[in-house]
């Protein structure tokens, strides 16, 4: 994976989140094929394994982050979506969420 390439944006949410256990479980929950990194100790790498999707989130300054997202699928939106929730519900503990199997499906929910 190639960092900076793909559509640019940027975001106030910071990527030093998935630092943190719990947020980056909750960030797997959204991108579950996806493997991340970190490159040069402060640019976080998301690769979609089964996609060939990637991201990556670099500091500009400012409070603010540079964003670049290629493939099909936009792995930085989906994990930054479930991370504000996450942030907006106070930052649950994973025993706060329950796991569902039926036959025809699975997932997993936040029970507050």
């Amino acid at each position: 994976m190639t960092l900076g390439v793909g559509e640019v944006s940027r975001t106030m949410l910071d990527p030093e989140l998935l630092r943190d256990d719990t947020a980056l479980f909750v960030a797997q929950l959204a991108v579950p094929q996806a493997q991340h990194g970190w490159a040069n100790g402060s640019i976080l790498a998301l690769h979609d394994v089964e996609s060939g999707s990637h991201a990556d989130v670099e500091p500009s300054g400012a409070g603010e982050w540079v964003v670049h997202q290629d493939g099909p699928h936009r792995s930085w939106d989906a994990v930054e979506e479930v991370l504000t929730a996450w942030l907006d519900a106070g930052k649950p503990h994973p025993s706060e969420f329950t796991l569902t199997v039926t036959p025809e499906r699975q997932w997993v929910s936040l029970d507050v």
